[in-house]
């Protein structure tokens, strides 16, 4: 297996006594934690601005929540009554004429006014 270098970046960092003196006690190069805190810091604001991103998505009704997925799936079951064989395309599009409101409809509000 074939190692990847890394280049690496000189940085100068000035922490109080407190801090310098509680990282010693960790055992810990300062080198090390403040690699380590950063790569953890840089991780969670990953995660927090995909958080928001989904929610920007949801509130404008570009993807259902794991509960609106729910609530669909069962409703296809249900209507279509999945514990035989697959539905045939005359059975969908009878239960497609049924939804209330009509997937046109709702594609067209999903898609907001142009």
């Amino acid at each position: 297996m074939v190692e990847k270098e890394y280049t690496m970046n000189t940085i100068t960092v000035r922490l109080p006594e407190s801090l310098a003196e509680r990282l010693s006690r960790e055992a810990l190069p300062p080198d090390e934690a403040i690699i380590k805190a950063l790569e953890e810091w840089l991780q969670k604001r990953q995660e927090e601005q995909g958080k928001r991103a989904r929610q920007v998505l949801l509130d404008r009704g570009l993807i259902m929540s794991p509960e609106e997925q729910q609530v669909f799936a069962n409703a296809i079951r249900t209507r279509l009554s999945l514990d035989r064989e697959p539905p045939s395309l005359e059975e969908v599009e009878r239960a497609l004429a049924n939804l209330d409101p009509p997937l046109s409809e709702e594609i067209i509000v999903g898609r907001g006014e142009r």
